[in-house]
């Protein structure tokens, strides 16, 4: 959200006839609330990315790999089934794979490199924002399930 109000993405600044000739950031800072901003994107770009994600999510032609457990795992299992998954073997093998992989796990390096802005902290950090209209929208949009898996 504070994204959608900081961006110079020109189709956040076009006027909308949606939004009764506002733009988009515009709409997006008219809202008296934090949680009517949050629930605004719920219903418009932000849910529509949620709701893409899911749609992939369900697909098996997709391997859904939790990026925090590879970064945090020393055993590597996740790369290990990429690695079968996406037919790697054909190329080189699996122990190549996963030196190759190994110094860009996070649990491999002597400090973090400066894009990693994000922790656990951060996470509950953010989902304090959602106030209750907020997450009633939330599990409204996206489902029992994945609100428990986010807010639980």
């Amino acid at each position: 959200m504070r994204y959608h109000l900081r961006t110079n993405e020109r189709w956040t600044h076009k006027p909308q006839q949606e939004f009764s000739g506002l733009t988009y950031a515009e709409k997006l800072r008219s809202l008296n609330s934090l949680d009517d901003q949050i629930c605004f994107e719920i219903e418009h770009v932000a849910g529509r990315t949620i709701r893409r994600m899911l749609e992939v999510n369900a697909d098996p032609r997709f391997l859904h790999v939790d990026l925090d457990r590879i970064s945090s795992d020393p055993e590597m299992d996740d790369l290990k089934t990429s690695h079968s998954f996406c037919g790697l073997e054909r190329w080189f093998p699996l122990d190549t794979w996963l030196e190759a992989c190994r110094p860009h796990c996070l649990w491999a390096m002597q400090s973090l490199p400066s894009h990693v802005t994000s922790s656990p902290a951060d996470l509950a950090e953010s989902l304090e924002l959602f106030g209750p209209g907020a997450r009633a929208s939330f599990r409204s949009a996206f489902g029992d399930p994945l609100f428990q898996r986010v807010f639980d």
